[in-house]
């Protein structure tokens, strides 16, 4: 893959996040590729793919041979053909000498760059450790919280069968306690009726017995004067000497 290949919008972002990182460093040193991965929040390949390119772009550039050729061996080129062989030597030592520069700092900056790599992969294996534990954990957690939820239902399942029994059995001893109170009702009213029966039989048995009592004190009265006018006569009798003397008296 290219950097031509990566979306613009994500170029963009991951070079703003080296401008931006490169600011905040003072321009001293290039911003490191998992700092701009985090501010950027892309793909690692992307970043480096990106991130190579901004290197190229920021570095500084070394002066051209033409640049670097001295103005008097320009204007006295023909005259001084050997000054200009020296120089001309001079001019390709100093090539060589900034192009080994260059290239030992583009060496220095790719071992830099793989060093970053090589520590942002450590890192995001880290992460992907951490983030499968936790993720496992998360599971087991889930499978925890079904097991919780199926023991929960089987309980809700039994209590709602027990609920609709009790309701059933509650129903029937409603039915029954109805009947017990009407049933009840029935003897109050029969046992109502025979107190009152037995009421007016003892109310009519009292007053039997109050008359019968009246009676006999009524006729026991009468006898006694019978008795008393009986002795009388025979003592009038006997002192008439009609009779003989009384008897002794009946006993009451």
């Amino acid at each position: 893959m290219a950097s031509d290949d990566i979306a613009a919008d994500i170029v963009r972002r991951i070079t703003d996040a080296a401008d931006q990182l490169f600011d905040e460093g003072g321009k001293s040193t290039f911003p490191n590729v998992d700092a701009v991965r985090r501010r950027a929040h892309a793909n690692m390949n992307h970043v480096t793919l990106v991130m190579r390119t901004w290197r190229e772009q920021h570095q500084p550039h070394s002066p051209s041979a033409d640049e670097a050729l001295p103005d008097a061996l320009r204007q006295q080129s023909d005259a001084l053909l050997g000054s200009f062989w020296r120089a001309a030597r001079a001019i390709a030592r100093a090539d060589l000498e900034i192009a080994l520069t260059a290239w030992n700092a583009e060496k220095a900056e790719q071992e830099e760059l793989r060093s970053q790599l090589a520590a942002a992969f450590d890192a995001q294996s880290v992460e992907l450790h951490q983030a499968t534990a936790s993720r496992a954990k998360i599971h087991e957690e889930l499978i925890a919280l079904a097991a919780a939820k199926n023991a929960l239902e089987h309980r809700v399942i039994h209590a709602e069968a027990e609920s609709t029994a009790n309701a059933r059995a509650l129903g029937q001893a409603q039915s029954e306690i109805t009947e017990l109170h009407k049933l009840l009702g029935a003897v109050q009213s029969a046992s109502d009726h025979l107190g009152r029966q037995l009421y007016e039989q003892e109310t009519r048995h009292t007053a039997i017995a109050e008359r019968n009592l009246a009676e006999q004190t009524r006729y026991a009265e009468q006898l006694g004067q019978a008795r008393q006018e009986a002795t009388e006569l025979r003592a009038r009798l006997s002192e008439a000497s009609l009779l003989p003397p009384p008897a002794r008296p009946l006993a009451a």
